[in-house]
């Protein structure tokens, strides 16, 4: 049960991530908002992604 719990919030992160990959200027302004600060804070994901 716990474990189910974790993979949902982890692939809830994978996805917010992929969303913050790519450019939406129409997301931007919406509810989106609470997350923008969350890659501020996530330095090691941009390691990530410039690992190849």
């Amino acid at each position: 049960m716990i474990l189910d719990n974790i993979i949902a919030v982890a692939s809830t992160d994978h996805i917010k991530k992929m969303f913050h990959l790519q450019p939406l200027p129409n997301i931007s302004p919406s509810p989106h908002l609470p997350i923008s600060p969350s890659p501020l804070s996530e330095p090691p994901k941009t390691e990530n992604i410039a690992v190849p």
